[in-house]
């Protein structure tokens, strides 16, 4: 299963260095959990437009605030991330040069919400930041920093880098994909590895400092081989500090969840009919709930009907609920990018993505309904294959 990953991300990043770069692009909640905003990608009349919208929960309008084509400028700068920081009344977004000859230009711009004024905060240099750079999490760290992986032009994954946006300078975690939030981060090196995974908390308050948690070996002396695969969740509980992967084998998939230090807090066997969904993207969808007892990903289940799912996996008992991932307005399977829970906590949001890698819109499921109610909100001006509707 592992070269299996391994070749899909060789292919995927070959689709990216076309000059689609929002591959990887989390929703980003409103603090009152009213509106959301959120990247989108989308071809009308054969030209690919790529942008920011905010849709509004309440009146269910969908407005884009930010839109760029390929003939829109000399210099292309597609967004890849968008924030909407607990304070304040602009959104900050980052944008990647749509040309991988050039592939370490970003632009750091914030969009005021009462204006409506754009406005360039810092154009940086980051080596290596590219379409693979927007498979990996981004994070805006207090306002002033953001972590981004970069890589050798765009081919190997060289690390991720924190980068100051007001100094534009940078410093970087090598060979390490920084993940989390604002508040807590942590990295994870060598899962591509055979022999050993290992976990780190990074402090960034009055110094920076690097420290290794524990290590998660992959094969036992005694065994000649590794296990066929394992895939890290890159998220964590906003109120307890768990982490997560994947281990894969000839019979299933088995979620391992881990406490800090690096104990097994629980194990749960996955349905054999469950899958990873790793088509549109390497890396798994996944989001905890604050308490961390509430784990969701992103998975394919093959049986008599395939298709993609968001499993719902409650930690304490073991149970998992499979809710369908299927777009009925277009007629082609999607998959979950990146999900981003609301501070109420009424709703998942979920990147969306097609199976051509166009479209990429937004999702929500309502956690407030026994049914898990799904509904689709595509990029304002969507031309749908077919006619529009809701799941």
């Amino acid at each position: 299963m592992k070269n299996q990953i391994t070749s899909r991300l060789l292919a995927i990043v070959a689709l990216v260095a076309i000059g689609i770069y929002c591959i990887y692009c989390r929703p980003a909640w409103s603090p009152h959990s009213d509106k959301i905003a959120y990247v989108y990608l989308d071809e009308r009349n054969g030209d690919e437009f790529c942008g920011i919208a905010i849709y509004d929960l309440n009146t269910r309008e969908n407005q884009s605030i930010i839109e760029v084509t390929e003939e829109s400028e000399k210099d292309v700068f597609f967004p890849i991330e968008v924030f909407w920081p607990e304070k304040g009344n602009e959104l900050i977004y980052i944008s990647a040069l749509a040309n991988e000859e050039q592939a370490d230009k970003t632009i750091v711009s914030k969009y005021n919400l009462q204006t409506n004024e754009k406005k360039e905060i810092k154009k940086i240099m980051v080596p290596g930041v590219s379409g693979i750079s927007s498979l990996y999490p981004i994070i805006l760290e207090r306002k002033r920093w953001i972590w981004i992986a970069g890589g050798d032009n765009g081919e190997d994954l060289g690390g991720s880098y924190r980068v100051d946006i007001k100094k534009g300078k940078w410093r970087k975690c090598e060979e390490a994909i920084v993940f989390g939030d604002s508040k807590k981060l942590f990295f994870v090196k060598g899962f591509d590895s055979d022999d050993e995974m290992t976990f780190g908390k990074i402090r960034t308050r009055f110094f920076f400092k690097e420290s290794i948690l524990f290590t998660v070996r992959l094969k036992e002396a005694q065994e000649e081989e590794a296990e066929e695969s394992v895939m890290p969740i890159l998220a964590v509980p906003e109120k307890r500090t768990l982490f997560a992967y994947l281990k894969g084998s000839e019979d299933r998939l088995t979620l391992r969840v881990l406490n800090e230090k690096g104990e097994i807090i629980k194990e749960i066997g996955l349905s054999e009919s469950i899958e990873i969904e790793n088509g549109a993207n390497p890396m798994l969808a996944a989001a905890w709930n604050p308490e961390g007892n509430v784990l969701w990903l992103g998975l394919r289940v093959e049986d008599d009907d395939d298709y993609v799912a968001i499993a719902e996996i409650d930690i304490e008992d073991g149970s998992v609920r499979l809710i369908r991932f299927e777009d009925k307005s277009i007629d082609e399977e999607i998959f979950p990018l990146h999900f981003a829970l609301s501070p109420n906590k009424n709703y998942l949001a979920a990147s969306v993505i097609g199976e051509e890698f166009v479209p990429i819109y937004l999702c929500l499921i309502d956690l407030t309904t026994e049914e898990r109610t799904v509904t689709f909100i595509h990029p304002p001006g969507a031309e749908l294959s077919t006619a529009e509707g809701e799941n």
